[in-house]
């Protein structure tokens, strides 16, 4: 079984999209759609299911995310 991933970013237009799937699956929806930034969470930490966009322990990694990179965490 693949682990589960969640991306959330925005558009060009500033639309908020989410994605839940396998790490390549979130990340071709994101090249395909073209989003502006993104960031990529686990789904699971320590038994528990995804619930803070901002706590770093579901971060994976982030591209461009406004909230990331204010807190210092440098995008990939």
């Amino acid at each position: 079984m693949y682990p589960t991933v969640v991306l959330i970013g925005s558009d060009q237009l500033c639309c908020r999209t989410m994605y839940t799937g396998t790490m390549r699956k979130v990340k071709q929806m994101a090249a395909a759609n073209n989003l502006k930034h993104w960031a990529i969470y686990r789904q699971y930490v320590n038994g528990r299911l995804f619930h803070n966009s901002t706590d770093p322990a579901y971060l994976v990694e982030h591209h461009n995310d406004p909230y990331w990179l204010n807190n210092g965490v440098a995008s990939v």
